[in-house]
């Protein structure tokens, strides 16, 4: 990270919320700021919505004020034209374009500037260089022989933590080291997941936390009360990025968690309607992988894509269901299948299924389109 300030003036952050860009960002700051001959400065914008305050934030985090009868923006690109700073825009997502706006004007007039921003999409200004910030590294599925190998993995040394701070003398040995190292990969090596799992060993085993993981969105809801409301939780954190997709955006998310994993083709089978035509799918993916995770693969020489555990439960009133569609399902089959699912107790379906390679079957994923169509009757898509 440190090298790529070294070759790019203008570097974002990008990732799901709770994923840790904030708190890299920082680091990178307090790392290389003495590099910077006029330093560093954090701006944040997390308590901030009005998109033309953006520019007075950025004034007042530099001590710049304001001169009559001239834009405050002018004010401050004449300020730091000839300065050599880094300054940080922390959570761009909520106002992305006045940001996109305020970075741009700052890079082309001030040459000694670099800027490094947090977004949970890219600014897209020029020459901008995005860092997809990745998860931690978790234990792969499998025996875990010892508390040492447990440790190897990042998500692992994080729960150790936390969970220590939590319950001073809580240690990681032989007993439940693969209970942690499968709880962290469930969590998919999100640090704000692992972070409010690792509250609850007050009350809880390690075990009772990864047998209740079921209602994620109902356990882990015990994070820090001085962090800010959609960091408390992991319900308001995934609500946090799903509001920020545009309709479109959504509904393309809903429809995509149908996958285990898919590739562009079968999406732009499978998705589209009246609403969302197949040749606006590839867009639209490409937008929904910084924030959601999009996980990238290859299979056959094509890319394939799955959804984290986490964003497959993604929105604030969505729980997916899934069932195995085998070849031998007919479509009344399915149909029957999608209104049983859409009366459980509770539970807002948008899609009812999530095709599965088993041992021994071969599930058609084209399968999902009638399913689809049978949930879009049942008005839940």
């Amino acid at each position: 990270m440190c090298e790529l300030l070294a070759v790019t003036r203008a570097l974002t952050l990008c990732g799901p919320g709770g994923i840790g860009k904030t708190r890299l960002a920082q680091r990178v700051l307090h790392t290389v700021a003495a590099a910077f001959p006029d330093g560093g400065c954090f701006v944040d914008l997390d308590d901030l919505w009005q998109p033309d305050l953006v520019v007075s934030r950025v004034a007042s985090a530099l001590g710049i004020g304001e001169e009559p009868g001239r834009p405050l923006l002018d004010t401050v690109t004449a300020a730091v034209a000839t300065r050599r700073l880094l300054i940080v825009l922390d959570n761009c997502e909520h106002l992305i374009d006045a940001c996109a706006a305020v970075c741009h004007r700052l890079l082309d007039a001030c040459p000694g500037l670099s800027l490094m921003t947090t977004s949970r999409e890219p600014l897209r200004v020029a020459a901008e260089t995005v860092w997809q910030v990745p998860p931690l590294s978790v234990a792969p599925a499998g025996p875990i022989e010892s508390a040492e190998d447990a440790n190897r993995y990042e998500a692992v040394r994080l729960f150790a933590d936390r969970a220590a701070a939590s319950l001073p003398g809580f240690t990681i040995g032989r007993a439940n080291a693969g209970a942690v190292a499968a709880l962290c990969r469930a969590l998919d090596g999100m640090p704000l997941a692992i972070e409010l799992a690792a509250a609850r060993v007050r009350a809880l085993s390690v075990e009772q936390i990864a047998e209740r993981l079921a209602d994620r969105f109902g356990l882990l809801t015990t994070g820090n009360r001085t962090a800010p409301p959609r960091h408390r939780t992991l319900r308001a954190t995934i609500d946090w990025s799903h509001d920020l997709l545009t309709p479109q955006e959504q509904v393309l998310l809903r429809r995509l968690s149908v996958f285990a994993g898919w590739s562009l083709e079968m999406a732009e089978q499978v998705c589209p309607d009246e609403d969302i035509p197949a040749a606006a799918i590839l867009d639209l993916m490409a937008a929904l992988a910084y924030p959601v995770i999009l996980v990238t693969g290859s299979y056959l020489g094509a890319i394939s894509h799955t959804l984290t555990a986490i964003c497959a439960l993604k929105s604030r009133d969505i729980r997916i269901q899934a069932v195995v569609v085998s070849e031998s399902e007919t479509s009344a089959g399915l149909v029957e299948t999608a209104e049983s699912l859409s009366c459980l107790a509770g539970a807002e379906l948008s899609l009812y299924t999530l095709p599965r390679m088993v041992a021994g079957a071969e599930p058609s994923w084209l399968l999902a389109r009638p399913l689809f169509d049978a949930a879009a009757l049942l008005g839940e898509c």
